[in-house]
Formats: C-alpha cells, sequence, structure tokens
C-alpha cells in the first residue's frame, strides 16, 4: 500500500475510534498516576512526572508513530519516536532519581503507554484496550501488594513457588495422551495432574483471600468460587488447611457447606 492510500485510510471513522481509544487509554493510566501520587505523603504536584495529559500525549505519541510507519513503509518512524519517547522519560526519571525517589513504576507504565498507542493503530482493539485496563489495575494494587508483602513469611512464600512449579512447570510437559494400553487407557497423565491443580489453586486462592480480606470472609468466597467446579476439592482443600490451623474449623466447616450448597443450585442449573 503506497502513502496516498494509506493517507486516505486514515480519514474513515475507524481510525477515529482508534485515536480516541489510545486517547482514552492514555487518560485512564494518567488519572491512576495522578490519584496515586496525592496518597502519597507529602506530596507535592510538582514533583508529578506526568499526569493524565502527558500520559494521553504518550498514547498520541505511539499512535503517531505507527501511523508515520504505516505511511512510509518502515518501522524508523515509529523507532525514533519511541527512542525519543524513551529519552524523555529517562531524563524526568534522572530527576526524581535526584530527590531520593527510586521507583520506575510511573516511568514503565508511560513505556507502556506509547506502545498501547502503537497498537491501538496496528491491532484489534480489544488487545491494547484490555491490556491497558489491566496495565491501570496492576498499578492501582500497589498499597494490597505491599500490605501483602509486608505479612508474607517464608513459608507463604515457599507454599507460593510450589503453587507456581506445579501449574507452569509441572503441568505443561505431561503427556495429553494415555500411557497405558485399554482397558487402562482412562488414565491420563495431564487430566490426572490438572485435579492436583485445581485442590492446589483452591487452596491457594483460599489463602490469598483469607490474607486480603480476612479469615471469615476470605474461607467463604473461596468456598463459594471453588463450589462452582468442584465442592469434593474444596472439600478436600479445606480439610487439609484445618489440620494447621485448627482453630478456624468452624470456619472451614462453613466453607465447606457453602461449596456443597452451591454444588446442588449449580446441578439445578444445569438440570
Amino acid at each position: 500500500m503506497n502513502a496516498s492510500h494509506v493517507i486516505a485510510s486514515t480519514l474513515g471513522a475507524d481510525t477515529l475510534l482508534r485515536l480516541g481509544t489510545a486517547v482514552v487509554l492514555g487518560l485512564l493510566i494518567g488519572l491512576e498516576r495522578e490519584f496515586a501520587h496525592r496518597r502519597e505523603p507529602g506530596a507535592s504536584e510538582n514533583e508529578l512526572f506526568a499526569g493524565a495529559r502527558t500520559f494521553a500525549l504518550f498514547a498520541l505519541l505511539g499512535w503517531a508513530g505507527a501511523l508515520l510507519s504505516d505511511i512510509t513503509a518502515s518501522m524508523l518512524p515509529f523507532i525514533a519516536l519511541l527512542v525519543l519517547g524513551g529519552a524523555l522519560i529517562v531524563s524526568a526519571y534522572i530527576g526524581v532519581f535526584r530527590t531520593a525517589q527510586f521507583g520506575m513504576t510511573t516511568e514503565v507504565a508511560a513505556l507502556l503507554t506509547i506502545a498501547l498507542g502503537a497498537l491501538c493503530r496496528w491491532t484489534d482493539l480489544s488487545l491494547p484496550v484490555g491490556l491497558g485496563v489491566a496495565v491501570s489495575v496492576v498499578l492501582e494494587l500497589k498499597v494490597r501488594t505491599r500490605s501483602l508483602a509486608a505479612t508474607l513469611a517464608p513459608a507463604d512464600m515457599m507454599a507460593t513457588l510450589k503453587f507456581a512449579v506445579i501449574t507452569a512447570i509441572v503441568l505443561p510437559v505431561l503427556p495429553r495422551k494415555p500411557i497405558f494400553p485399554k482397558p487402562f487407557d482412562i488414565w491420563v497423565p495431564y487430566d490426572l495432574w490438572l485435579v492436583v491443580v485445581f485442590v492446589s489453586a483452591i487452596s491457594f486462592l483460599g489463602y490469598l483471600l483469607h490474607k486480603l480480606i480476612g479469615a471469615r470472609q476470605g474461607v467463604a468466597l473461596a468456598g463459594l468460587l471453588g463450589g462452582l467446579v468442584s465442592s469434593t476439592a474444596v472439600t478436600l482443600s479445606f480439610a487439609r488447611r484445618e489440620r494447621g490451623a485448627p482453630e478456624l474449623a468452624r470456619i472451614f466447616a462453613c466453607g465447606i457447606l457453602i461449596a456443597w450448597s452451591i454444588t446442588f443450585a449449580r446441578v439445578a442449573v444445569l438440570v
């Protein structure tokens, strides 16, 4: 496609939609950064690296770079604008570094915003919109993740790593076909390990909810969510956890009852 065809294609409603989406995503991330900055003790508006307008401009920078690359049929314009935006972000980070504030969250978010602007031009809008919302959510979880990290013990971190190993390392390498002849061909290692992963996931979810929102509410919510899939797995998981925390026996029993109740409702809906 030559330059004239690309320029003509930029005049349609689809282009305006993509341009507007890039601006909205930049504003969303920028507003979150402004809100987070105001919550910092002793924060000054002059110390803010980038607000809603600047992030919207970052998104436009990425979108314009993608447009110029389409017109010239070369990635060089986008790369040049990306380098320029990165240089501005680095210079701002150096200024922040001198004030003894060493975080890089906002600077990384700015780079991601430039990339999101380009994606709004190049790909289906569902991808940049999903990524933009995910970036905003991750940025907003700062306080909760800090409080969670402050309460973690070495055993908690080891439990997290064990769950990651059985889910992300062991599960993908297991055979997805039967390894025994008939009539034992129903034993598929991948399917069997999925049960292990699910039981572990219920236990891990309950633990996280326990840490974030309290024992009673966390176990109840884990029982509710787990009962939508398997009340048996919830029962097994909570029974194992109760051995290490007998003082929470009634709370775990309540979670099991909730999972069973959800099972009856689920079966009724299926019928």
